[in-house]
């Protein structure tokens, strides 16, 4: 599953079915469970949704994160913020679009996947099945 805040209402369109909106909390009490308890195998953040966290207590999450769990930050080109520690992958694009997410999201999940010998995943992967 992907959970996310702010981004929801894209996300939910790049990969339907698949997506929970959560909040600050509950995301720091799960980055360290395996995926399996927890079903968050990717957490998906922007600027909006860091803002909402204690940054002493976000990056001592991230640091001590499961490894299973792809943490991808993304923000657009006029956002003066920092990459975040941490994070899987720290992705600028010009503008957040749903193309800009979802080609996000199968670059940084795939390679993440390869990284962790993993199987390779796609979009396509977190769809329902009818």
């Amino acid at each position: 599953m992907v959970y996310c805040m702010a981004l929801q209402p894209i996300l939910r369109d790049v990969v339907p079915g698949s997506v929970i909106k959560t909040n600050p909390d509950a995301i720091l009490r799960q980055l360290v469970f395996d995926p399996d308890i927890t079903q968050m195998d990717v957490l998906i953040l922007n600027t909006q949704d860091v803002e909402k966290f204690d940054a002493k207590q976000l990056r001592k999450a991230l640091k001590t994160k499961h490894p299973d769990i792809c943490v991808i930050y993304v923000k657009d080109h006029t956002d003066d913020h920092a990459d975040l520690k941490y994070a899987s992958y720290n992705r600028t694009v010009r503008k957040i679009t749903h193309d800009a997410l979802e080609d996000i999201f199968i670059e940084c999940v795939n390679e993440f996947k390869l990284n962790t010998d993993k199987h390779l995943v796609s979009s396509n992967d977190f769809k329902e099945i009818s």
